[in-house]
């Protein structure tokens, strides 16, 4: 009988690019391990995988190199953009605090102004009331602020006019 023929070029190919162990390749392609062994002796087979991973090493570093940088580079544009949208929106943030407490300040100061302006005529109100109040007392008998406070619906207990303000509570409290 006739040995069977093997392609030997594509073993040899197989054992260089590959993973596989002599004795992993006689039984992968069917060649007995001594003539595995034998041809792999011959063509330098260990010297040319020990080549071809130190080759491809290289290329996969480099290509590695090339996509880490391009990765790189993808981040740190993606990084500048965030930080230019986070500085955009903090400058807009900080406008609108400005413009809101502007805003606050005019409002502020108008409802200040209106105080003011309310309290006077509080005052001025309280001093003619007492004007009047005495003036009706003499002609009545009675302040017209203890009238008013009546007609409210607020109790009035005292005749002096000091006491009386510290005493109000509304009728019907008990």
């Amino acid at each position: 009988m006739s040995e069977p023929r093997y392609d030997w070029s594509a073993i040899e190919r197989d054992y260089i690019t590959g993973e596989l162990s002599l004795p992993q390749i006689a039984l992968k392609w069917g060649p007995s391990q001594c003539a595995v062994k034998l041809h792999s002796k011959a063509g330098r087979w260990y010297e040319k995988r020990e080549a071809w991973r130190a080759e491809n090493h290289a290329r996969a570093l480099e290509r590695i190199g090339e996509e880490c940088q391009d990765a790189i580079v993808a981040a740190e544009t993606e990084q500048k953009k965030a930080v230019t949208e986070l500085i955009e929106e903090i400058r807009a943030t900080i406008a609108e605090v400005k413009a809101t407490r502007a805003q606050g300040r005019k409002n502020l100061q108008s409802r200040a102004s209106t105080l003011a302006q309310l309290s006077s005529a509080l005052s001025n109100a309280v001093k003619t009331d007492r004007l009047l109040s005495n003036a009706a007392t003499e002609i009545v008998g009675e302040p017209t602020y203890v009238r008013v406070m009546r007609a409210c619906g607020i109790r009035y207990e005292g005749d002096d006019e000091q006491q009386g303000l510290e005493a109000l509570e509304p009728q019907g409290a008990a």
